[in-house]
This record gives structure tokens, sequence and C-alpha cells, in this order.
């Protein structure tokens, strides 16, 4: 029979759903390997290519209005969604966009302490991010320091506003993230858009959402 979410079906279908549900319950790595019986290579092999799935599924899923878009902060050059640099002087920096009651996030490449020190500063009249007067970050993270802060508006940062949809997501995400222990810069962003698809369909099944999009993109 032919598996429908393996490609390369050296494993089996039974097997690459139990980890599937594993994944979709947020078991880490290294108990989804010993539950489902395989080795750790292969379960973070599968992982890996599960987050990738989910992050191309995040951005074919953004609202129409934030599609194709190339946000850019006249602070950092070159800035987009496409990833991070090596320079250790670089931080790990994202921003943060409400639509509805969901979040899109998106890494802001290039940016160093002195240029995020200028976004903030600059918060309460131009923010820097700004595509086409179409949309703009509503909030910045500094994942660094653990800092959120609001664009726009008045405050040092989120902790001193009401609780809404940009906060209730950066708690969450904050200690999802932190579980790790210390992320690589090549993997955060993928750890971001795990984040950002969790939260945008926390009322959902999660498992049965990925089965659909492993079917249409086996990993």
């Amino acid at each position: 029979m032919k598996n429908k979410y393996k490609k390369s079906a050296k494993i089996s279908e039974i097997k690459i759903r139990q980890i599937i549900r594993l994944f979709a319950i947020d078991i880490e790595v290294n108990k989804i390997a010993k539950i489902a019986g395989v080795s750790r290579k292969t379960a973070n092999s599968i992982v890996i290519m599960l987050r990738e799935r989910i992050a191309r599924y995040c951005d074919d899923h953004k609202p129409v209005n934030l599609k194709n878009s190339r946000i850019k902060c006249k602070y950092c050059p070159g800035c987009c969604h496409c990833g991070l640099l090596k320079d250790k002087k670089v931080l790990m920096v994202f921003g943060i966009i409400k639509h509805d009651d969901n979040v899109y996030t998106q890494v802001v490449k290039n940016c160093t302490r002195k240029q995020l020190n200028k976004i903030v500063n600059n918060r309460l009249g131009d923010t820097g991010f700004k595509e086409d007067g179409i949309v703009s970050f509503n909030s910045i993270v500094d994942f660094g320091q653990k800092k959120i802060y609001r664009l726009g508006l008045t405050g040092c940062n989120l902790k001193t506003n009401q609780l809404d949809t940009v906060e209730t997501f950066w708690i969450g995400a904050k200690d999802r993230l932190s579980r790790f222990r210390g992320i690589r810069r090549k993997a955060f962003a993928l750890h971001l858009k795990e984040c950002e698809f969790r939260f945008n369909h926390r009322s959902e099944d999660i498992y049965k959402l990925l089965l659909r999009i492993v079917r249409n993109n086996p990993i």
C-alpha cells in the first residue's frame, strides 16, 4: 500500500501517523523517538520536515493583504523574512502583525542592537516598518532579551498594556521557545512559524490539520 505521508516509504504509514500525532501534542523529539520506536535521527529528520511544511502552510494562508509582502525596515538593510545572518552581532528579532484573532510573524534580518534601539526609540512616530503603506508590525520582539515592544504606542513594552491577542501569543511563544534551551539561528524561523501555526489553529485539531498538510505535500 502506498504511503500517503512519506515519499520514500522506509517507514510505515502507521509509524508516520504516530510521529505526527506525537508532534501535534508537542512532545519533544527524544520522547517521540522512544515512543515511536525509531532513532532520534529519524524522528528529528521527520520533525524538521513537518516544520518546513508548517512554515510553507503559514505563508500560503496569510491574509490577502499580507501575502507576498516584503516588509522593510529603514534601519535594517535587506530586512525581510528570508533568514538570519551568521554574524553574532545580529540579534534574533521578529515582528508580529495582528489580523483579527490571529498573528503573523516575520524574522527581521540584519538587526543589530543599535538598529533595534533606533526602532524602539522611534516607535511613537514612524515605526520604520512599512510595505507600500499597507501593513506594519504591531510589535517587535528581541528574543535574546525576551522583550516585546509595541510599535506606534506609548509605554515601554507590552507588559504595561492590557492583555490582547499579541501578548497572549508572545507569552505562549516565549514559554515554548525557551524550553529548547538554545535554538540555532538557522532553526529559529521554523520554530517561530510553528508557534504561529499552533496559536492560529488553537481551536482546531492540530493532528488532523497536519495530516491534511502532509498528504498534500508528503515528507
